[in-house]
């Protein structure tokens, strides 16, 4: 997770997920795999179609448009009402277990108003909310909130019938948190000689 969009993939992606469940391959049931996305939806009916139906992981990470395309700016043709719709279809086409992933920036998409925001266009659907707080990349402009607003994000998030949880944090006091070892490996890379 986090190094790339296996849809954008959909080919490779299909043929190792099957061989991945095959009796002859690794044996692991579909309910055991979990893909992470940011959202190309235009692929999660093909997934549908071959049957291949893995529990979905969508990066959210805000709960309007404007946000998201701050914050994931590959993404910026893809409505989050959409991204939305197409998690629910998937959900309801499958049966699998679909999470948006909200990484909590301070300042950016940590306020109660972005949760009530997010609250009401997911509420009811059945699929949870994993909140993120941000691991500090030296690399970028955003920190971690408080853990006050954290918990006033999660109550709001709750209180609209959204089942939520928070990612519990491993490894940052090494580096080795969500998205921290690849920005140093990247900045690294960036500063040795290429002869």
């Amino acid at each position: 997770m986090g190094i790339g969009e296996p849809l954008l993939n959909a080919t490779a992606l299909i043929k190792a997920l099957k061989t991945m469940k095959a009796s002859w391959g690794m044996g692991i049931g579909y309910n055991r795999i979990t893909l992470s996305t940011v959202g190309v939806v235009g692929q999660l009916p093909e997934l549908v179609k071959q049957n291949v139906t893995p529990n979905l992981a969508l990066s959210l990470h805000a709960p309007n448009d404007t946000i998201r395309n701050e914050i994931v700016p590959t993404m910026k043709n893809v409505k989050l009402i959409d991204l939305i719709k197409a998690a629910y279809e998937y959900k309801r086409a499958t049966g699998k277990n679909v999470t948006f992933e909200y990484v909590l920036l301070e300042g950016v998409n940590d306020d109660k108003k972005h949760a009530l925001e997010l609250g009401k266009k997911i509420a009811g659907t059945k699929m949870k909310v994993n909140v993120i707080p941000f691991n500090r990349v030296e690399e970028t402009p955003y920190h971690a909130p408080s853990q006050e607003k954290i918990d006033r994000f999660v109550t709001a998030l709750g209180n609209c019938g959204v089942p939520v949880m928070v990612r519990k944090r491993k490894g940052d006091e090494v580096s080795a948190a969500c998205g921290q070892l690849r920005a140093q490996f990247t900045a690294k890379k960036a500063e040795c000689p290429t002869s």
